[in-house]
């Protein structure tokens, strides 16, 4: 195989390995579930996969940042290396005592938003969507304001130029 055919296949399988999941989370983010609040009652039930970043995490339970809702699991929660302090929640919402909880059925690490960013950008190098470039941007000019994360919003900036 010559030398631009593999690298080719390099590249081909490096792009088609970070888009596939295009979007930037599969999961809903912390920030969207936040908002839709005043419908947590309606969602009781439902299962859910949620991602954001987390401020505490103990042996049962999680506290997201700017989330005021219990994240509590019936099993010991995974150790996590903390890097990115990034999480992956799978659960579903309960009703205790009239108080809705997240009931957290497996939780995983997950990239850093500033990880995510990284790939993202490599993956629309040479790109020439201007769109893609937007939605990257818009990703981190909302993440940003949410987490109050300046690198994110300069990195917004960057993207919409």
């Amino acid at each position: 195989m010559n030398r631009s055919l593999k690298r080719f296949l390099l590249l081909s399988f490096t792009a088609l390995a970070l888009s596939c999941g295009s979007s930037l989370s599969a999961a809903d983010s912390i920030q969207s579930f936040v908002k839709q609040k005043a419908k947590w009652n309606s969602l009781v039930g439902k299962s859910m996969t949620l991602e954001g970043r987390y401020s505490s995490i103990g042996k049962n339970i999680i506290r997201f940042r700017n989330c005021d809702l219990t994240f509590r699991s019936a099993k010991p929660l995974p150790r996590i290396s903390g890097s990115g302090k990034t999480v992956e929640v799978f659960g579903r919402l309960l009703k205790e005592n009239s108080r809705i909880v997240f009931a957290v059925d497996r939780l995983r690490e997950l990239s850093s938003d500033t990880e995510k960013l990284r790939k993202k950008r490599f993956s629309l190098l040479g790109s020439a969507k201007p769109d893609d470039w937007y939605e990257l941007g818009s990703w981190a000019e909302n993440r940003g304001r949410f987490y109050k994360d300046q690198q994110l919003l300069d990195a917004s900036k960057q993207a919409y130029r």
